[in-house]
């Protein structure tokens, strides 16, 4: 059953990106799909989209980053959730993070809100930075002091007190 329509020529398209650098020939054989059916799935002739463990065969071989989901909703059998998305990412309070008390505690609203919204790691990076520029650094991150690095043993120069060696 089918909850979306089939995208003949985009799924053609995330076929051909599937395949690779590879013949077709090897693809179906590594995805034990007839080579015939990708051919014609691959030429958009075929009117029905192929069923979901076929789907599954084709993606287990796919690269270049073409994914079941993706193919899925081409062939018409996941909703295609793209306005769905654009629509959460508009109701995001983006300033939530900036109204906590510290950076930790920023830090872990922005990874709250990537968990529940499926944040893209543009988004992430821009509320950490917010979230940077308005807390500062972590105290134990800053130039003045240096971060410990296990033990000193002789030769690290860790052990040197007047920098020459002569201790």
């Amino acid at each position: 059953m089918c909850v979306a329509e089939f995208d003949k020529k985009e799924f053609s398209r995330l076929l051909l990106l599937a395949v690779g650098d590879r013949s077709l020939n090897q693809y179906a054989k590594y995805a034990d799909v007839s080579a015939a059916h990708i051919s014609r799935l691959s030429r958009s002739i075929v009117d029905t989209p192929p069923n979901p463990e076929t789907i599954r065969k084709l993606a287990s071989k796919a690269v270049n980053g073409v994914t079941y989901a993706d193919l899925m909703k081409a062939a018409g059998h996941l909703p295609d959730s793209s306005d769905d998305q654009e629509k959460k990412i508009k109701d995001i309070d983006w300033d939530a993070p900036l109204r906590e008390k510290d950076l930790a505690s920023a830090l872990q609203k922005i990874t709250d809100m990537t968990y529940e919204h499926n944040l893209p790691q543009e988004k992430r990076m821009m509320l950490a930075e917010k979230a940077f520029l308005k807390f500062g650094p972590p105290p134990d991150v800053t130039d003045d002091k240096k971060a410990a690095h296990g033990p000193s043993y002789p030769g690290s120069g860790a052990l040197r007190k007047n920098g020459n060696g002569d201790d």
